[in-house]
């Protein structure tokens, strides 16, 4: 890890730094009281030389010169002559989830202490990084605990007990240099990771500012639609019920336009400004003049709706599993967020509402945000990136004094212990498409 800044971290802006398929993006915020905070400035640099695919690094060196861009840029952008610490969002298709439910005999009646389950806690990482090796434990999140038999509301923290149960969330991922290639590409950009926060924990801790709590205890399901990815996560009473990343995402939708013979600066504009999820979601059918992808020079005229036609096959074959997958969810969770760059296809929304029980929303972000934030800013291309910094000043305010360090923050789950009925059905289990 690069060399720590002197400073005291919470002297320092709250930056949080989002690795995307195609992009790297990092915010700059300033707190400004309860969960409300100041966009002080956006950045973004493109991933010009495939250093990053499905949101796995493969090049840490690229990546740590686009980290150093990015937070460069940034730190111009708003007037500060460096921003040496950032939150770091984790997510893409390498990242996994499974349960792991550990059994504890005291002997006697004990007060149950931090340290206590901490270590317990560090107990189940080191048994799951045996049984899952080698792929590598990311985190462990306790999800609820059993204490004699009794289930509890919260953390049993000076309860005695004789027997405990703890039931934990446990995050992977499938390629094992992970972890070390994020910590050489920050190493190689001679900035340092003042905490890790796994991405879908950054979205549900957004959205359930806007919405509240009851989120989390009536059941939610996220959907993220990346640039390479599309990633579906279900959670209910403090556990998640379903996580699953497939490495298909919104560059398949224009590579899919380039196909047809439209250049591909083109077909992304096509997409982004005319695009539509399908034909009947089209409210004013334009005739376009469109450059060919040829040597020639030549151009042809394509309609709104011939777009959307072509538009329509990838997005069915990218949602395929998703709509499977949503089948064992319904029952479970009344609402659909939808997020990530991709949500922003038009009429996506109505099309996945047309297709499921669930009630879709749009993942926003706007109450965690002050009323002066740029509209740009409020697009659910940033949400992950805002729950990052809501989950970092919490982190900050746990630990006012620490420097920067790695390291994953149990956001939601610490505060949600009531377990999963025994009728839910296991979602854990693999699932053919």
């Amino acid at each position: 890890m690069a060399k720590k800044s002197k400073q005291i971290a919470r002297d320092l802006p709250l930056v949080a730094i989002d690795l995307g398929s195609d992009s790297i993006r990092a915010m700059a915020c300033e707190f400004v009281c309860e969960d409300r905070f100041r966009v002080l400035g956006v950045e973004e640099t493109r991933d010009r030389k495939g250093a990053i695919q499905n949101g796995e690094i493969l090049n840490s060196n690229n990546v740590g010169w686009a980290i150093r861009q990015v937070l460069s840029q940034l730190a111009n952008r708003i007037n500060k002559p460096e921003l040496p610490n950032a939150f770091l969002c984790l997510g893409g298709k390498s990242m996994h989830i499974t349960d792991k439910t550990m059994f504890h005999d005291l002997t006697s009646k004990r007060e149950v202490t931090e340290d206590m389950l901490e270590h317990f806690e560090n107990e189940c990482r080191k048994i799951m990084q045996e049984e899952l090796a080698p792929q590598m434990v990311i985190d462990v999140m306790p999800s609820f605990y059993v204490v004699d038999g009794v289930e509890q509301d919260e953390k049993p923290i000076k309860q005695k007990a004789r027997k405990l149960e703890i039931h934990y969330i446990v995050f992977y991922m499938e390629r094992a240099d992970q972890r070390e290639l994020i910590g050489m590409s920050f190493q190689a950009a001679q900035r340092n990771i003042e905490h890790e926060v796994i991405r879908m924990e950054a979205l549900l801790s957004v959205f359930a500012c806007v919405d509240g709590d009851n989120i989390l205890s009536d059941g939610c399901a996220v959907l993220d639609l990346g640039a390479e990815t599309t990633t579906l996560a279900a959670f209910k009473n403090g556990q998640y019920i379903f996580y699953r990343c497939w490495g298909k995402g919104g560059k398949d939708i224009t590579d899919h336009i380039a196909a047809q013979g439209v250049s591909e600066e083109w077909s992304e504009e096509l997409k982004t400004e005319y695009g539509y999820a399908a034909p009947d979601y089209v409210d004013q059918n334009k005739r376009l003049r469109v450059p060919a992808n040829d040597e020639e020079g030549g151009e042809f005229i394509i309609s709104s709706e011939d777009i959307a036609h072509v538009i329509e096959e990838q997005v069915e074959e990218n949602l395929r599993p998703v709509f499977s997958a949503l089948k064992r969810i319904e029952p479970h969770v009344d609402r659909l967020y939808l997020t990530g760059g991709g949500a922003m296809l038009q009429g996506l929304a109505e099309y996945i509402q047309d297709r499921t029980a669930l009630r879709v929303l749009f993942g926003a972000h706007d109450v965690v945000l002050t009323r002066d934030t740029p509209p740009d800013y409020l697009c659910p291309t940033y949400s992950a990136l805002v729950g990052t910094i809501l989950l970092g000043q919490e982190f900050r305010k746990a630990h006012p004094t620490e420097p920067p360090k790695g390291g994953l923050f149990s956001g939601l789950l610490s505060k949600m212990t009531k377990p999963i009925n025994d009728s839910m059905p296991d979602l854990f289990s693999n699932m053919d498409y």
